[in-house]
This record gives structure tokens, sequence and C-alpha cells, in this order.
């Protein structure tokens, strides 16, 4: 007897209006396989929500494409957002983690950061202009990381890009990426105050 699968993105809603989001799929702009997770998916189905509902986005995913990504973490910056890391919040979904108030790091759960990539073609000034352009994109995903709190100095933060850092659930409170690791007892969860001093 084959069960019902959950959808690698959706969204459930409670009786108070309350969200829950969950991206378990690649992030592209095109919705090519059933695990893809698109931005106006998701843009269009909070759109309709209350501006202060309680949204909870479950994230277990590689990442994908930065632009949707981006679309992604804006959309939901600003709401009353918990972000939660199920697994993975790799790449592009390391930025959309970081669009939660409160983000959440379970202690089997990694962050993976690294520098914006694209395949180019053409002549030697195509692949310059592709560098630049891409210097200029990973800048972007850098500005959601300082706007969500992250504490380290730029140096830090370029030397993690630039050498495709995994970052464990501690490592994460510690440099303000993720607020708080969730424990079996609340009480005992690691939680960074940085953000509320």
């Amino acid at each position: 007897m084959e069960k019902n699968r959950m959808p690698f993105f959706s969204m459930k809603l409670d009786e108070q209006g309350a969200a829950d989001i969950y991206i378990f799929g690649d992030i592209t702009p095109y919705k090519w396989e059933d695990s893809d997770v698109v931005a106006y998916d998701l843009a269009t189905q909070i759109k309709n929500l209350p501006e202060n509902a309680e949204i909870t986005v479950h994230i277990n995913s590689n990442g994908g494409d930065l632009k949707e990504g981006l679309g992604i973490y804006n959309v939901l910056k600003g709401r009353n957002v918990t972000t939660i890391c199920e697994g993975f919040a790799a790449s592009s979904a390391s930025v959309i983690f970081c669009a939660g108030t409160k983000r959440v790091m379970n202690a089997a759960s990694l962050l993976f950061i690294h520098n914006a990539s694209m395949i180019a073609a053409g002549n030697a000034d195509d692949f310059e202009k592709a560098a630049d352009d891409l210097r200029i994109i990973t800048n972007a995903a850098k500005e959601a990381y300082r706007e969500a709190g992250v504490n380290v100095t730029d140096a830090q933060l370029d030397a993690m890009m630039d050498s495709e850092t995994w970052i464990t659930p501690r490592d994460a409170v510690e440099m303000g990426f993720a607020t708080e690791i969730a424990e079996a007892e609340e009480d005992a969860a690691i939680k960074n105050d940085a953000m509320n001093s």
C-alpha cells in the first residue's frame, strides 16, 4: 500500500492561521522535478497570510539557485518567522535560513556556505565580466548573513565562503548564523543573545 508522500515544498495552516512551510528540495527558478522549490510558489502561498502570522520554515535542502534563495529570503524577512534546520541548510538554503528572527539548528544538522558559481562561455572579456558578476552576487548572500546578525569579521566571512565551509550547530550559534540549538529540554537550549544586546 502506497503512503501519501509530503511534497518537497508545502505549506500547512493551523486553526490560528500559523503556517508551517517545508523546503525539502532543490531551490530552482523552474520546477523541473517534483522536488524543486521555486520562490514564486512560496511568495504566492504566503501573500494572503496576515502580517503577524507565525511562520515556521523547516529546511532540509542542498540549496541551488541564489536568485531564488534571495527571493525567498526577502519574502520571509521581516515577517514573524522561525527557521529550523532539519538536516542541511546548504548554499542558497543557508540564506533562506537567515530569514528567521529565531533560527534553530537541530543537534544533527549543518549549514554550508560558499561563493556563488555559474557556467560561463565566451572570450576573455566575458569571463572577466562573469567573475565580477559573481563577486557582486556573492556579496548579496553576505548581506543576508550580516542582516541576520552574523558576527564574524569581513575577512573571516570571506575566508569561510572561499573555502566552502560546513558549519556545525554550536559554531552557527557562536557566529550568529543561528540563535539556538534545539535540545530535548528547552531549558538546555544554547542561545545566542547577541541580537538582544
